[in-house]
């Protein structure tokens, strides 16, 4: 046998293979662009910010709108890619409604509308199925990227940095008298009545006006009554409570809500308390897990932004 340099045909398969792998050494595949994002589109961003914030966006919160935008754009490139949107049930349906909505059905099956829908790039302009798919996508990549484990030393620490934070609120349960005023002195003199009167729950009832809740309030936390009453009968509450705890089975207020006063026969309290690693522990392992899982998924898409060049200028 000769030698590999009295062999041309190999010296020749030697030399391409190796003047292959310095070309994409020297020139690696070009990454898919995605923006920049037109005019109307940053348009659309701004106005939906206006209507959430109240105001303009800043220009770092623009940039962050529009690389938001972009990676949304990511998400749906790889899940079209992957052809997600051809084992989703949900799209399937969305655009078979899309396609009945345009008068294009003609009599097809359902899989032929399918089709027809997505020749017709249906599944690239509704934006329900656009939504769909990112999330589909985003799934995908939490499915494949390790998350850390919950483990008794992270709970711990978690309680122990949230433990004010998460204080049990204190609970009643009350009959009212509602008073449909703003003058305290009104409220003063009927307040009186009944204690001087020694009036029952129900006479008490017959110097108050109509609340939209009812009298009768079953045991809620503070935070549950502030969403019933409004936030100023919620402060002026904890205030009272702070001050002096209600008795069970007595009259305990005025307290004033932004609709007028509460006068409050009070059947249920327990007082707020620090809480306990077990009051809080399913809460705790939920929130960590939701930290981890987010974490995970900006770490994966951090690593799928890297085969992609996203033009954060807006196009002119």
């Amino acid at each position: 046998m000769g030698t590999w340099h009295e062999r041309p045909w190999l010296r020749f398969c030697l030399l391409g293979g190796v003047l292959v792998l310095l070309e994409g050494f020297l020139h690696p595949p070009s990454k898919p662009v995605l923006g920049p994002i037109g005019e109307s589109r940053l348009a659309g961003l701004k106005a939906q910010w206006l209507s959430q914030a109240g105001r303009d966006p800043s220009p770092s919160q623009l940039r962050e709108l529009i690389s938001l935008e972009l990676e949304n754009d990511m998400l749906l490139q790889e899940a079209l890619k992957l052809q997600l949107h051809r084992a989703d049930r949900t799209v399937f349906e969305r655009l078979l409604r899309d396609l009945d909505f345009l008068g294009l059905a003609d009599g097809l099956s359902d899989r032929d509308r399918f089709e027809r829908a997505l020749s017709l790039g249906l599944h690239l302009d509704d934006e329900v199925v656009r939504q769909r798919l990112i999330f589909l996508m985003e799934q995908r990549l939490l499915r494949s990227t390790p998350k850390p484990a919950i483990t008794p030393e992270a709970l711990a620490a978690s309680f122990n940095a949230r433990r004010e934070e998460l204080r049990v609120a204190p609970r009643l349960a009350f009959d009212q008298v509602f008073f449909s005023t703003d003058d305290s002195k009104i409220v003063r003199k009927r307040v009186d009545q009944i204690q001087r009167g020694g009036l029952s729950v129900p006479e008490a009832h017959l110097l108050g006006d109509p609340f939209i809740v009812g009298a009768q309030i079953k045991e809620q936390s503070l935070p549950e009554l502030g969403r019933i009453f409004g936030s100023l009968f919620q402060e002026n509450l904890q205030a009272a409570l702070s001050e002096s705890p209600p008795q069970i089975d007595s009259w305990y207020g005025p307290i004033r809500s932004a609709l007028g006063f509460h006068y409050l026969w009070v059947e249920a309290f327990e007082a707020g308390r620090e809480a306990t690693f077990s009051d809080l522990e399913a809460k705790l392992r939920r929130d960590l897990e939701r930290r981890n899982q987010e974490k995970a998924l900006e770490h994966a898409k951090r690593a799928l932004a890297d085969h992609y060049h996203l033009q954060l200028d807006v196009a002119g």
